[in-house]
């Protein structure tokens, strides 16, 4: 039983001290989790709607696709180029663009009408083609003397839209269960926490954690399908793993380990999507270790040659945390709950779940007023002196304020929040 002078000490209200927070619960690895990282990255912030969106600006350059293989009927002719999705380029009358033969030739677009491009060479003596599902881009314009103006094509905003979701538990501690109590001091000053409590609320912020993670955005508070077993509207939000896997770069291993050829596809890809030039690369176990063995491996490479053992007395240093390689540059952290044994990491789990994201560090233009804002953030709600990003509520006999006579105490946390990604596209997953 704690002693008269310890007082109870809140969860949700040192939840943001760490040092208090690791003793009173004993957490070993504070990384445990995504939520931890995203907190620990100060990268949270409030939304007032359930429902968030943000708009970021497309690229000023889009591909067309040819529908139909076309070939001019000799060398100077113009021909009508007929594109899947006339409204996804960029093409305007004056555009320039390349045709589809191995030494291509530049055609000049003269009319639009629609899907249809009449498009005619720029060397009259050659001959112009172009050819079915091949993607063409129009890189540059030419005017003619004294022309107009050439009519401009107004880039549309992405959007990029998630939600938050509800996550609740709760625990019910009876009088003699209560004595059952975590006594700490901090700051010279004594406080105490129930124990139930504390497994609860570490089971709390793990459904957290694993549901930015994991989750499919889904369901509506507005109504729908999707209800709980009382017919309420649920909600959920959309994971990291979605985002990457819907928008971002999926890349499978070319064999059982990491190897320096799936680095030169990934920055390839990256590169083509002008991808930013630092990441934090979160991984499971089996690729953490595949990291370390791929780069300890390179004894040869004299950017590692001298710098790749850490010797100091008997201590030899294998690991490799930072890395920069084809001019990007790499910090990687093991992420824990992908190898929590009864929830990722099992026999029949899915072979994705083991996997290295790769998260941008940089921050993203979110609208055309040039606004910048992190890549990757937590959002949750608040309002009307509500704090809805932990909520911790005792009720019963045996809470601090006794709410009723029953002789019980029962914690009860909700949070309401959701993940936001921005820039999808230039994220990647290795696995």
């Amino acid at each position: 039983m704690a002693r008269y002078d310890y007082e109870y000490v809140s969860s949700v209200s040192f939840l943001q001290q760490r040092d208090i927070l690791n003793e009173a619960l004993d957490i070993q690895e504070v990384e445990w989790n995504f939520l931890d990282f995203l907190e620990l990255m100060n990268r949270d912030v409030v939304t007032v709607q359930p429902m968030y969106h943000a708009f970021v600006n497309e690229d000023v350059y889009a591909l067309g696709t040819v529908s139909g293989t076309i070939a001019a009927a000799g060398a100077g002719q113009s021909v009508v180029l007929t594109l899947t999705d006339a409204a996804a380029s960029t093409a305007t009358i004056g555009s320039l663009v390349f045709d589809n033969e191995a030494t291509p030739k530049i055609g000049l677009v003269t009319v639009i009408s629609g899907n249809d491009l009449t498009v005619k060479p720029v060397d009259p003596t050659t001959v112009l083609s172009f050819t079915d599902t091949k993607q063409v881009s129009f890189y540059s314009v030419a005017a003619g003397e004294g022309s107009d103006t050439i009519a401009g094509k107004r880039t549309k905003l992405t959007p990029y839209t998630n939600q938050v979701q509800i996550f609740k538990n709760s625990v019910r501690i009876t009088d003699i269960q209560d004595v059952s109590k975590i006594e700490v001091e901090f700051n010279g000053k004594n406080y105490y926490m129930i124990k139930g409590q504390n497994d609860t609320l570490l089971k709390f912020r793990s459904d957290i954690a694993f549901g930015l993670l994991l989750n499919h955005k889904n369901g509506s508070f507005n109504g729908g399908a999707l209800t709980d077993a009382d017919g309420n509207p649920v909600q959920i939000t959309g994971g990291l793993d979605e985002y990457v896997t819907d928008r971002g770069v999926v890349q499978p291993l070319g064999g059982s380990a990491v190897t320096i050829d799936d680095f030169r596809a990934l920055t390839r890809t990256l590169d083509l999507r002008r991808a930013p030039r630092e990441y934090l690369v979160l991984a499971s176990s089996n690729k953490n270790i595949d990291l370390d063995d791929l780069f300890n491996a390179m004894s040869t490479t004299p950017v590692l040659e001298n710098a790749r053992f850490s010797v100091d007395g008997n201590n030899i240093d294998l690991g490799v945390d930072d890395w920069k390689i084809y001019n990007r540059i790499f910090h990687k952290k093991w992420l824990p709950m992908l190898d929590a044994q009864n929830v990722t990491n099992f026999t029949d789990a899915p072979a994705s779940w083991d996997a290295a994201y790769f998260l941008p560090m940089n921050q993203i233009k979110t609208d055309v007023s040039g606004n910048t804002v992190d890549r990757f953030r937590l959002r949750y709600m608040a309002g009307n002196g509500v704090d809805l990003k932990y909520r911790e509520t005792l009720t019963g006999n045996m809470a601090p304020v006794p709410t009723n006579s029953s002789s019980y105490l029962e914690v009860a946390y909700e949070a309401v929040m959701g993940l936001e990604i921005l820039g999808a596209e230039q994220f990647a997953k290795m696995y």
